[in-house]
C-alpha cells in the first residue's frame, strides 16, 4: 500500500540531501523559528518541514494535489493526529521487539517477522477503524484516496487472513521438509509443506505405523547440526516472506507518520499564527506565461513566532504589485523594515511553492524555478578570504545554479566595497540575471546602485521604506523614488547625547 500523501507518485524522501544553497537560505531568511513552529518540539516534525520547505516544488499540479490534501487535513485536525500518534506507538512497539543476534538464521527472521506482524496487526486495526470514521467528512483529495485503500484492502476479512496465517507460521505441526532426487540421489529442491491433519487413531498411536524415521542421539552434535541445516533451508523461502510482510508492514506505518508529519505541522503553525491574530491565505497556483507576484498585507511570520532570539512582534502588513517586473528595488529609511519584507517574500515563495499557506492577506504569483538568496555577511572568521571575495564567490554559485524562472533576493549585496564600485557590479549582476529570465529583488542603501537601476530598460518597481516627518519610521513600504539619503542621522540622533569633539 501506497500513502503518496506528499506526491501523487512518490513517497517523500528524509535523507535525500538538499540543494548546496538551502544553507544560505535559512541563515538569510531567518527560518528556524518556522521550523521550530512546525514541530512543536518534535524531532521528526522538524527534520519533514525542513526537508519540504526548503524543496520547493515547479509544478502547478503538484502543489495543487499537496493543497487538497492539506485542505481535507483541516477539516479532520483531529484524525491527523490520531494517526500520527497511532502511527508513532505502532513504530515504538516494533523496536521493542527483539530481532536477536542471528538474523542471518531463517529460523529466528521467521520468529522475529512472526512477532513484529503479530503486535502490528491491531494498530492495523485501529487504523481502518478510524479511516472508516473520517470518510465521509473528506473531498476529493490523496487523503481520501488513501483511507479509502486502507479500508477496502485492511478489512476484517484481510486481518483474519493475516491472524490465521500468524498461527500456521508457528510450525505448530513441526517442520515438514519435502524434497526431490538430484543428481547422485541427493535431495534438492526443500520445500516447506503443510503437517497433514493426523487422525484420532493416529494421534492415539493405533493408527498405521509403516514410516521411515530416525532420533538424533544427543551428544550427536554433528547430527544436531545437520538437522538444524535441513530445518533452514525447508523455512528460508517462507522466514524472507513473512521478513518482508513484516518490512512492508513497518514501512506503511514509518511513511505514514512522515507524510502526515508535514500536515501536522501545517496545523501547528496554522494555530500559532491565528492565536496571534494574524492573517493568512491560501493561494492558487497560476497556470499563466509571464512574472506574477502580488501580494497584500505581507509580512514575515517569524517576527510573529519570535525569531532571531526576540519576543514575538506585531508585524506590519506591505503591499507588492511586481506583475510584469523583473526587478523589484527596494530603498529608504534605515531599519524602516526593509529586510524584513524581503524575508516576508522569500518565506512566501517557500511556503505557497510546498503546497502550504502564505503568510499575507493575498498572495499570486507564477512558480519559480528555485529560490536564492544573497546577504550581507560578516567578516569571514577563519580569515580565508575578505568579505568582498566571499561576497563575490557566493554570487558566482548562485549564477552557476539558478535557471530561467528562479528569483534571486540581495540584501545590501556588495556593500563591502566602496559604494562606486558596488553601483557598477550590482546594476551587471542585476541586468545579466534579469536579461536571463531571472527575477530580482533588492534591498540597497546604496543609492549610486538605485540610481543606475532607475535608468536601466529592465524599468525596475521601486519601493521605500516609509518615514514620518518626526524621523518615525512605519515599517511600510510605498512606491517610490529612491532618494540620496537613508536618513542614518536619525539614528545617531536617537542614540544622544554623544561626548562632545575635545577643542
Amino acid at each position: 500500500m501506497k500513502v503518496r500523501l506528499m506526491l501523487p507518485d512518490d513517497d517523500l524522501d528524509l535523507d535525500a540531501p538538499l540543494p548546496s544553497w538551502t544553507d544560505d537560505l535559512v541563515v538569510d531568511l531567518q527560518a528556524e523559528p518556522l521550523f521550530e513552529a512546525m514541530a512543536g518540539g518534535d524531532d521528526l516534525l522538524y527534520a519533514v518541514a525542513r526537508q519540504v520547505l526548503l524543496r520547493p516544488l515547479d509544478d502547478v499540479a503538484l502543489i495543487e494535489y499537496r493543497q487538497q490534501i492539506l485542505r481535507d487535513c483541516s477539516r479532520v485536525p483531529e484524525v491527523v493526529r490520531a494517526l500520527y500518534e497511532l502511527a508513532g506507538d505502532a513504530l515504538d512497539v516494533r523496536r521493542r521487539v527483539f530481532g536477536g543476534f542471528m538474523r542471518d538464521n531463517p529460523r529466528v527472521v521467521l520468529h522475529h517477522a512472526i512477532d513484529v506482524l503479530a503486535d502490528l496487526l491491531p494498530y492495523l486495526r485501529r487504523l481502518r477503524r478510524i479511516a472508516d470514521e473520517a470518510m465521509d467528512r473528506l473531498g476529493d483529495s490523496g487523503l481520501r484516496t488513501l483511507f479509502a485503500a486502507i479500508v477496502t484492502d485492511l478489512d476484517e476479512n484481510y486481518c483474519q487472513q493475516v491472524e490465521a496465517e500468524i498461527a500456521r507460521l508457528q510450525l505448530p505441526g513441526g517442520v515438514v521438509i519435502g524434497k526431490r532426487l538430484g543428481l547422485g540421489n541427493a535431495g534438492v529442491g526443500d520445500v516447506l509443506h503443510r503437517p497433514e491433519r493426523q487422525h484420532l487413531a493416529d494421534r492415539l498411536g493405533f493408527g498405521d505405523t509403516r514410516s521411515f524415521s530416525f532420533q538424533v542421539a544427543a551428544r550427536d552434535q554433528a547430527g544436531v547440526d545437520a538437522l538444524s541445516d535441513l530445518e533452514s533451508r525447508g523455512v528460508n523461502r517462507v522466514a524472507d516472506a513473512a521478513g518482508q510482510a513484516a518490512d512492508h508492514l513497518v514501512g506503511l506505518f514509518r511513511k505514514l507518520r512522515v507524510e502526515l508529519g508535514f500536515y501536522l505541522g501545517c496545523a501547528q503553525l496554522q494555530t500559532a499564527l491565528e492565536t496571534a491574530g494574524v492573517a493568512v491565505t491560501r493561494p492558487e497556483p497560476l497556470r499563466t506565461d509571464g512574472s506574477r507576484l502580488t501580494a497584500h498585507g505581507l509580512y514575515d511570520p517569524c517576527l510573529v513566532l519570535g525569531g532571531a532570539g526576540g519576543a514575538a512582534a506585531r508585524p506590519v502588513g506591505n503591499d507588492l504589485n511586481a506583475d510584469d517586473r523583473t526587478t523589484v528595488v527596494i530603498t529608504g529609511a534605515n531599519s524602516g523594515g526593509k529586510s524584513t519584507f524581503l524575508r516576508a517574500v522569500g518565506l512566501g515563495v517557500l511556503m505557497s511553492q510546498c503546497g502550504l499557506f502564505v503568510c499575507a492577506e493575498d498572495w499570486t504569483w507564477t512558480l519559480r524555478s528555485g529560490l536564492f538568496t544573497h546577504f550581507l555577511r560578516e567578516e569571514d572568521a577563519t580569515l580565508t578570504s575578505g568579505r568582498f571575495d566571499d561576497e563575490l564567490r557566493r554570487m558566482k554559485d548562485i549564477v552557476d545554479a539558478v535557471t530561467p524562472g528562479g528569483l534571486v533576493l540581495m540584501n545590501e549585496s556588495f556593500a563591502s566595497t566602496n559604494e562606486s564600485e558596488a553601483a557598477e557590479i550590482g546594476a551587471e549582476v542585476v541586468q545579466g540575471l534579469t536579461r536571463a529570465g531571472v527575477g530580482v529583488v533588492v534591498v540597497t542603501h546604496l543609492y549610486a546602485l538605485a540610481d543606475r537601476l532607475q535608468h536601466s530598460r529592465d524599468e525596475p518597481l521601486f519601493l521605500r521604506a516609509e518615514r514620518r516627518g518626526d524621523g518615525v519610521r512605519t515599517y511600510r513600504l510605498v512606491e517610490a523614488e529612491p532618494l540620496p539619503t537613508s536618513f542614518g542621522a536619525d539614528l545617531y540622533a536617537r542614540l544622544s547625547p554623544w561626548p562632545e569633539p575635545q577643542r
